[in-house]
């Protein structure tokens, strides 16, 4: 294998893992309300499109990278979805906290 090879591969490796903390951290919270869906369905775009020209090229650095971060990005695609209840869920209990907390201090005064 060349280094011009290595090199890709290496970057694809690189860029590519640059994605593990953030699906680590949307599972871990069960929170992906930050997270822009117009973005990563615009990067899924464009993943996907790179892809198919790693393909049509037979370039494995580019193919493999791409393959992966489409995964990785699908998967934020998926708590995007699958959390959003829970973003809800979270916002209602917090304003419930804040109502109670208010309350209390009304009382006690």
């Amino acid at each position: 294998m060349d280094s011009v090879k290595i090199l890709g591969l290496v970057a694809g490796t690189l860029t590519t893992i640059a994605f593990v903390p953030q699906v680590v951290k949307t599972y871990q919270s069960r929170s992906a309300k930050s997270l822009s869906l117009g973005m990563f369905l615009i990067f899924c775009t464009g993943t996907s499109c790179w892809l198919l020209y790693g393909l049509l090229v037979n370039d494995l650095p580019v193919i493999a990278a791409n393959s992966v971060t489409l995964v990785l990005s699908l998967v934020i695609i998926f708590f995007k979805f699958r959390f959003k209840d829970y973003d809800a869920i979270a916002q209602q209990s917090s304003v419930l906290h804040s109502s109670f907390s208010r309350s209390v201090s009304i009382v006690m005064c």
